[in-house]
């Protein structure tokens, strides 16, 4: 396979991947839903802001989506996920803000929109682009809110045909949870905690992308309430849910769902797709492929060992010269071949 290849099939499998997610969240799409993993609504929107740009009616159903399900968004924790991304700027995700707040009347959204003005660039730019990575043409009238953003779209028309947001759908779980004790730490702890044997506040933090301070303080209201289980480890504190018991109470097996950090994962395949689109020059030959892949190998390594992926451990400094290209390239689609697993298969009790 070559890099260009590569670089297709990563575009290809991560909106796959995306598509099945919203169609799990309720957008219109006859794209089967995620059945094998627990989604995440706020990486899941970041990594469409990277990928929907290759796939403008993917984009513009979650915008409709938001619209009708803005207050189920996290904007706190979307400010730290955003942060994990090699966006360069933030003129996309203000634009959408800008939307939501304006056009929608969601009041929540003007402050995203204000973080998003402090790392904006003024240097206009096309929002999307074809598969073979050319600008796409505006036809039409240019949407007037996006423009304020320095980007260049047609006018925003949205369908508004996303169905309402199911709960009780097993990879739904974290909305299930935010709907029981509101959007804030606590849903998206206790989310974590039903596929955790347990785990301590800095653990928690890093994985569910919220500071320590604010999970510590989270996870000590949660044990006095009885909610949650805590032991000493050593100099740890351990935090765990009766899983049975919750398990039970939410009528659900989570025994076949699993629990990723999209957050890592998104970033570290949105982030080597950037490097292979924008610096095409660094892969013109094998040599520089080989040299190049391996010097922006071990940031996605990394993401991706954070991940909760099961996956063969990357040997970066066993192959050498050109070879290196083929084994990356072997070892990526290895994981882009766990993420489109549609194995496991979750049943209500």
């Amino acid at each position: 396979m070559s890099v260009n290849e590569f670089r297709d099939h990563i575009l290809d499998s991560l909106l796959q991947v995306l598509w099945r997610h919203w169609s799990s969240l309720g957008i219109y799409t006859g794209v089967e839903k995620e059945q094998a993993f627990v989604i995440d609504p706020e990486a899941l929107m970041c990594a469409t802001l990277c990928f929907g740009r290759y796939d403008q009616r993917l984009f513009d159903e979650m915008l409709s989506w938001l619209c009708k399900n803005a207050d189920m968004i996290n904007i706190a924790r979307l400010k730290n996920v955003v942060n994990s991304f090699e966006f360069g700027n933030l003129n996309i995700l203000g634009a959408i803000s800008g939307y939501l707040s304006k056009k929608e009347k969601k009041r929540k959204w003007e402050s995203l929109a204000r973080f998003c003005t402090k790392k904006s660039q003024e240097k206009e730019e096309t929002l999307f682009y074809t598969k073979d990575f050319q600008p796409m043409p505006v036809l039409g009238k240019e949407d007037e809110l996006f423009q304020k953003w320095n980007l260049s779209r047609n006018e925003v028309v949205l369908r508004h045909l996303a169905e309402n947001l199911n709960v009780e759908l097993p990879a739904n779980i974290v909305f299930r949870m935010r709907s029981f004790f509101g959007v804030g730490t606590r849903a998206d702890i206790c989310a974590y905690l039903l596929f955790s044997k347990g785990d301590n506040s800095l653990q928690i933090a890093k994985v569910t992308n919220f500071s320590q301070r604010s999970v510590y303080q989270t996870l000590n209201e949660l044990h006095r309430s009885a909610f949650v289980k805590k032991r000493i480890l050593g100099r740890e504190a351990i935090y765990s849910l009766d899983q049975t018991r919750w398990t039970n109470f939410l009528e659900i097996k989570t025994n076949k769902l699993e629990y990723l950090n999209w957050t890592q994962i998104f970033s570290a395949f949105s982030g080597l797709f950037r490097q292979l689109v924008q610096t095409p020059e660094k892969f013109t030959d094998s040599y520089l492929a080989s040299s190049n892949l391996r010097m922006i190998s071990g940031d996605y390594v990394s993401k991706i060992e954070k991940a909760g992926i099961q996956a063969t451990q990357m040997k970066l400094y066993q192959y050498v010269g050109e070879a290196f290209t083929e084994y990356f390239i072997e070892y990526v689609e290895g994981i882009i071949s766990r993420i489109l697993s549609l194995e496991s298969v979750v049943t209500f009790t």
